[in-house]
C-alpha cells in the first residue's frame, strides 16, 4: 500500500463547521492563516499517505525521473514521496486554467485507468483533513508534535535516514507512514513533505487570501461569518502554489509546523525537491468519473 496500491479514507467533512488558519499561539501570524469558519458541501477520500514515487512508477508505467536521494537501502526508494515533479506534470494545467487534470497529466492518466476522479485538494480540504476532527494544531490526541511530524529535531529517530547521514549525505524526507496517524488514518499531515493544492495566490495579504475562502453561506451561534467551499479560481494570472503542511528540514517551533497555508515562492512550473502530493476523490457516486 505504499508502493504499488493507492489507499483512500472517506473524510466526513459535509456539512461541518469548524475553523481553519492558526493562530500566533500555534507559532503563526502569517496573514495567509488568517482564522474564519468553514463549512464544506460534501465528503471526499484523502490518501492515506503521500502519493510516493513506487505509486508513481505503478500509475504510469514509467520509472520516477525524481530524486533517488543517494538512500544507503535503494529498496526503500519506492516507499519515499514523489517529488520534483511539477505541477503542470502532475495535473496537466492550473486549476485556473481547467476543472479537471489533463489527459496526459499524471493524474490524467490515472483517471483514465482507474475511473477514479482523482486530483489534488484545496487548501480547505486538506486542512479538515490533517485536523482529524480535532479543534487544536496537534491532530493525534496525547501525541507532541515530534511524535507524529518528522523535522529537523527528530529525524535521527529514522534508522534509514541517520545511516545515510553517517555515510556522508545529506539529511533526506523520510519513508511514509512511519509515524502515528491521525483520526481519519492518514500519516505525515504535518512534517515530511509540502503538499501541493489546488490554491493559487498573489501576495501574502488579507485581501488575496481571502479570495481564496469561498462565498459567506451564513453565521455561526457566535456571530461569526460562515464560508462555504472555495472558489475555483479562475482569471488569475498567478502561478504561486499554496502549499500545505510543511517539509522534513523545517524544525519544531517554525510557523510551518502549523496548519496553515504556505505561498513562499512556489511555483507550477518549478521542479524543487521537498514539494509532494496527496491524492483525492469526491465521495460522490463512489468517486467514478460520470
Amino acid at each position: 500500500y505504499k508502493s504499488t496500491h493507492y489507499v483512500m479514507r472517506k473524510i466526513p467533512a459535509k456539512d461541518v463547521i469548524w475553523t481553519m488558519g492558526s493562530t500566533a499561539a500555534n507559532a503563526s501570524t502569517k496573514v495567509r492563516e488568517i482564522m474564519h469558519r468553514v463549512k464544506l458541501s460534501s465528503d471526499y477520500y484523502m490518501g492515506v499517505y503521500e502519493f510516493t514515487q513506487g505509486q508513481y512508477a505503478a500509475s504510469t508505467n514509467a520509472t520516477s525521473p525524481f530524486t533517488t536521494w543517494d538512500l544507503i537501502d535503494s529498496s526503500l526508494y519506492k516507499y519515499f514521496p514523489l517529488d520534483k515533479c511539477t505541477f503542470v506534470a502532475m495535473r496537466g494545467k492550473m486549476k485556473c486554467e481547467s476543472a479537471n487534470p489533463t489527459a496526459t497529466s499524471v493524474l490524467g492518466v490515472m483517471r483514465t485507468r482507474c475511473r477514479l476522479a482523482y486530483d489534488i485538494p484545496n487548501c480547505a480540504q486538506w486542512e479538515f483533513a490533517a485536523r482529524g476532527g480535532l479543534p487544536g494544531n496537534i491532530p493525534v490526541a496525547g501525541k507532541t508534535i515530534n511524535e507524529i511530524a518528522w523535522s529537523s529535531a527528530n529525524w535521527t529517530q529514522d534508522p534509514a535516514v541517520a545511516k545515510r547521514v553517517a555515510a556522508g549525505g545529506s539529511v533526506s524526507p523520510h519513508e511514509v507512514g512511519l509515524l502515528p496517524c491521525n483520526a481519519f488514518g492518514l500519516y505525515d499531515m504535518q512534517g515530511n513533505y509540502f503538499e501541493y493544492t489546488t490554491d493559487f495566490v498573489v501576495t501574502d495579504n488579507e485581501s488575496s487570501w481571502r479570495a481564496t475562502f469561498g462565498e459567506q453561506i451564513g453565521t455561526d451561534t457566535d456571530g461569526q461569518p460562515i464560508y462555504g467551499d472555495p472558489p475555483v479560481q479562475t482569471g488569475t494570472t498567478s502561478s504561486t502554489i499554496a502549499m500545505v503542511s510543511q517539509k522534513y528540514s523545517d524544525g519544531t517551533g517554525s510557523n510551518n509546523m502549523s496548519l496553515g497555508r504556505h505561498a513562499a515562492g512556489r511555483k507550477a512550473t518549478t521542479s524543487e525537491n521537498g514539494l509532494g502530493w496527496r491524492l483525492i476523490v469526491p465521495a460522490a457516486n463512489g468517486g467514478f468519473i460520470q
